[in-house]
C-alpha cells in the first residue's frame, strides 16, 4: 500500500486565500495543479495559479498566474489534457459579485501550459459554471457543467476535439443540484454524481446510456451523505470507482474517499484524509498513468494539499469509515 501527502501551495501576503483545485497529468508523468487565489472568494483580485511536479520530484514548483482578468474575479479552474495533445484550462470569470454572474471560458496551450492562447468564451449568457474534469468517452469529450442561476446540471459533448459542443438535457430535482462529476461504468452507462442543494444532506445521482446526451431526470438520492459541498469522482482502470467528498450532513470535515467495486451501487470502503474540525473541501481526483491516484483539495482556505495513494490503500478501508 502507498500513501503520501504534501502541500502544493501555501498562502502568502498577496494571495491569503485559495480554493477549488484541479489536477491533470502530462504524458511524461508531470502533475499539474491549478486553483484560484486572492484576498478572498469573489474578490476582484482573484487569479488562477498553476504549479507542476515533475516525475520523481519531492516538491511542487513555485506557482505562476495563468489567468487574470483585471478587475474581475476568476473561479473554478479545470485542467484537461486532450487526446490531440492540447492542454485546456476551463474556468469562469465573474462579471458582478455572485456566482450566477459568471461566464464560462477556456484557454488552450500547445506547450504543456508554458504559454496559453487567447481566452475564448464557451457560453453566454451568465450563469453556467465549471467545477469537475471532463472525461473522454467513445472518442468524445464530455464536459460537466451546471447552471448557478437555475440550479440544474448538464454535460457538453464535443465529437470534434472541442471545435463544437452539443448540450445534454438538464438534470434537475426539487431544490436544485450542481457540480456534476462523471464516472463511466463497466456496463456502458455513465454515472453522474451531483452536489445536492435541496437540504437533504445527501449526494444525488443520474445515469446516461447514450454517451452523455440524455440523463435520467430528476436526479435521485444516493446513500452518500454530503453537506452541499464539492465532490469529485474517477473511474479507475480496474473499473472500480473512487469518490472524494465530505461524508457528513453538516460542515466540511471529514474529507474522505469512498471506493466501489460494483459500478457505484454500494460504497463499502472509505478512507478519511482529514478529520479535524475545520474546512477540507473541493476535492479533485484522478488516476495517473502509473496507477497511482492523486487528490488535491482546499485545506482551510489557506493551502492547497495534494495526496497520492494506490487502490490497495483504498481497499484497506473498513466498512463505513477509515
Amino acid at each position: 500500500m502507498h500513501f503520501h501527502t504534501e502541500p502544493v501551495f501555501t498562502q502568502n501576503p498577496d494571495h491569503p486565500s485559495c480554493h477549488a483545485a484541479t489536477l491533470e497529468e502530462l504524458p511524461d508523468g508531470t502533475l499539474l495543479c491549478a486553483w484560484y487565489a486572492g484576498s478572498y472568494e469573489k474578490h476582484p483580485d482573484v487569479v488562477i495559479q498553476m504549479a507542476r511536479k515533475a516525475p520523481g520530484s519531492g516538491e511542487w514548483s513555485a506557482p505562476e498566474v495563468i489567468q487574470n482578468t483585471p478587475g474581475h474575479s476568476e473561479g473554478n479552474p479545470v485542467l484537461f489534457y486532450s487526446p490531440d495533445g492540447l492542454l485546456w484550462l476551463f474556468y469562469v470569470t465573474m462579471y458582478g459579485n455572485r456566482w450566477d454572474e459568471c461566464l464560462v471560458k477556456y484557454r488552450r496551450s500547445a506547450d504543456e501550459g508554458r504559454t496559453w492562447d487567447t481566452p475564448v468564451l464557451l457560453h453566454e449568457p451568465l450563469g453556467w459554471m465549471t467545477k469537475n474534469k471532463p472525461v473522454v468517452y467513445n472518442g468524445e469529450i464530455l464536459l460537466p457543467l451546471y447552471d448557478e442561476a437555475r440550479w440544474t446540471s448538464h454535460v457538453l459533448i464535443s465529437p470534434d476535439r472541442g471545435r463544437t459542443w452539443e448540450k445534454s438535457n438538464d438534470v434537475s430535482n426539487p431544490g436544485g443540484n450542481l457540480q456534476p462529476t462523471l464516472m463511466p461504468l463497466s456496463d456502458g452507462r455513465i454515472l453522474m454524481h451531483l452536489r445536492d442543494h435541496s437540504g437533504h444532506g445527501i449526494v444525488r445521482k443520474s445515469y446516461s446510456s447514450d454517451g452523455g446526451r440524455t440523463w435520467t431526470d430528476p436526479a435521485e438520492l444516493t446513500d452518500l451523505p454530503n453537506p452541499d459541498s464539492g465532490t469529485d469522482g474517477v473511474t479507475l482502470r480496474s473499473w472500480n470507482l473512487a469518490f472524494a467528498y465530505n461524508p457528513t450532513a453538516k460542515g466540511r470535515s471529514p474529507l474522505s474517499v469512498a471506493f466501489s467495486e460494483d459500478d457505484g451501487e454500494t460504497w463499502p470502503h472509505r478512507k478519511d484524509l482529514e478529520t479535524d474540525p475545520a474546512e477540507f473541501s473541493y476535492p479533485a481526483i484522478m488516476q495517473g498513468r502509473d496507477g497511482r491516484i492523486h487528490l488535491a483539495y482546499t485545506h482551510q482556505r489557506t493551502r492547497i494539499q495534494h495526496a497520492e495513494f494506490d487502490e490497495e490503500w483504498l481497499k484497506d478501508g473498513l466498512k463505513g469509515g477509515s
